[in-house]
Parts: C-alpha cells; structure tokens; sequence
C-alpha cells in the first residue's frame, strides 16, 4: 500500500514540475497574451486592495471578481507579476484536482497520466495559465467541486459544502455559475432524485452562488451585468480565427471525434459516465454562446470544455483496448 502511495505522490510531483516548466516556457510563443487589455483592470484592483487605487479604477463587471487581485494583493511584489503567481499557482492545482478527478472516474493509472498530460498540453492551460487574469481561479473553483461530488457519500454533504465552494468561486469568476446544472443532472442520473430532493440541491447549488454574487454586487458599487449583444457576433467570428483560438477549438475538435466516436454505443445504451460528461460539455457549450453574445471571444473561455472532453477521450480509449483484447482473445 505504501509503494502504491509513493507512487502516486512521485507521479503528482512529477506533473506538476512539468506543468510548472510548460507554464512557463508556453507564453514564449504567444507573448502577447500578458497584454491583454483585461490584464491592466486587474492590475488596479491588486492596487485597490493595498490602498493605491480607487475603486472609480476598476470598471463595473471586473469589481465582484475579487479572489484573484486580493490574493496578489498579499505578495509584496509587483501587481503585474504578483497576479501571474496566482494565476500559476491555480493553473498547477487545476492540474492536480484533474488529475484526482480522472482517479474518481476510475480510470486506470495510464490514463489518469495520459489525461493530466492532455490537459497540460491543452492550449488554454499552457498559454492562458499564467496570464495575470481570473481564469484559472475560476477554473479551479469547477474542477473542486466536481472531486467533492465525487468523493462524498454523503451527498446532502457535497450539495452543502459545493453551495459554499461555488459561492466563494462566484467571486473569482461568473462563469463558475455553469457548473451548477451539471452538478444537479449529475445528481439526478446517479439518484433519480424525486422532486423535494431536486429542490434542495437547486437551493444548495444554485441558489447560494447566486445569492453570494447578488450580496457582493450590493455591497461593492456596481450596477453592471453583461448585456447579450448579436452585433459582437461578427467580430468573435473573427476572433475565433485567431492561431491560439484555432490550436484550442482544433484540440477540442480532435478529442470529441473519437470521444463521441468511440461512445457511439455507451450514448446509445445510456451510459452513466458518458452521459454525465456529455451534460458537462453540452452546460460550457451554452457558455461559449453566452460569451460569443456577450464579450470578446478568446481560447481561455474554452478552457472548461478540457474537463469534459478529455475524460470523454480517454473512454473512448479505453473501449478502443477491450475491444482490441476481445479480437486478440
């Protein structure tokens, strides 16, 4: 037990150095990417939070994300870079929480590396993981309370300690309001919950981020929500045609092929697994048409379709190998 326990912990290290190594060797090629104009917004707010700003600084939909800036805030370094540790250091805890995640789908030791790998190589991760910006919190925030669902027994227990979690990770990024449908179909596919249960877990899950976002948007001056706008649709069609904007959807592209491929059966038949990865994707998808809609479209947005994805993949894999030892035997 002990030998399996080192090794899983020498595995760990050894991902997240190279993780940490990626994370700092990818921005060479996409040096632009530390110049975004977003990038200067959180700058203020780091200045806000040790007395050299005012909050006039900061503009109206940037004030509630307030985990990131407050965290580099406390490095007594500059704004910029300060941001860039935080953003790095939720970049390698993303890493290891999918890492635990694929361990909690129960796939095997070759493909829990083989996934943590592809999530490290995916574009988003490798380029947009130390951009001093909001992203990687928020995507941490996702992938831990997809490894609490997972691991508690006690469900009422993860509905409960997930409400609090999301509600905190309302405060790194908006966006982590998109776990919250996954969670409950997930809920409902492992249970068939009745109605009374149903309506717990929306209380749990979904109200509480949302109450948590409302408070703060009381209590820090803003009156800003992100408008729909169809005319932004023709500039992110554009945007989509950017290099790194094209390497990530050509990623995804890729890995969906031969996930929904080589599920094509496990769809058909209903699988749990494959359906709960399917509502995962499905759930950021609807993301990506709020963001098209809503803002400036970029490959960071497509970084929470990685988490689905790629376990997807890996399934398909998988089935690819017991097929093939079914024909050998």
């Amino acid at each position: 037990m002990s030998k399996i326990a080192n090794s899983t912990i020498l595995t760990i290290f050894v991902l997240l150095i190279l993780s940490f190594f990626l994370e700092l060797i990818g921005p060479l090629f996409f040096s632009d990417r530390f110049y975004l104009p977003d990038v200067d917004k959180y700058v203020n707010m780091v200045e806000f939070f040790r007395g050299n700003a005012s909050i006039s600084d900061i503009p109206q939909q940037f004030r509630s994300r307030l985990i990131t800036p407050l965290l580099a805030s406390l490095i007594p370094l500059d704004s910029y870079f300060s941001l860039s540790i935080i953003s790095i250091s939720f970049t390698l805890l993303s890493v290891l929480l999918f890492y635990y995640f694929l361990r909690s789908l129960e796939y095997n030791n070759k493909l829990q590396i083989l996934g943590t790998l592809l999530f490290m190589i995916a574009s988003p991760t490798l380029i947009d993981g130390s951009v001093p910006m909001t992203d990687s919190t928020g995507l941490f925030f996702v992938l831990l309370s997809l490894n609490i669902f997972l691991y508690f027994e006690d469900k009422f227990r993860a509905d409960l300690l997930n409400g609090i979690i999301l509600s905190v990770g309302m405060l790194a990024r908006e966006a982590v309001l998109f776990i919250v449908p996954v969670l409950i179909i997930w809920r409902i596919i492992d249970e068939k919950i009745d109605r009374k249960k149903l309506l717990i877990d929306i209380l749990l899950l979904g109200l509480m981020p949302t109450v948590s976002l409302i408070l703060v948007r009381i209590i820090i001056p803003t009156s800003y929500t992100w408008s729909i706008d169809f005319s932004r649709i023709d500039s992110n069609i554009s945007n989509l045609f950017e290099a790194l904007c094209l390497a990530t959807i050509a990623q995804l592209t890729l890995l969906s092929v031969v996930g929904f491929f080589g599920n094509a059966k496990n769809i058909f038949k209903k699988s749990k697994i494959v359906w709960k990865l399917v509502f995962g994707i499905l759930s950021f998808l609807l993301y990506i048409g709020y963001v098209l809609l809503s803002a400036s479209i970029s490959s960071r947005f497509f970084w929470p379709l990685f988490i689905f994805v790629i376990p997807l993949f890996l399934f398909a894999i998988n089935e690819f190998n017991d097929d093939l030892n079914k024909d050998n035997n």
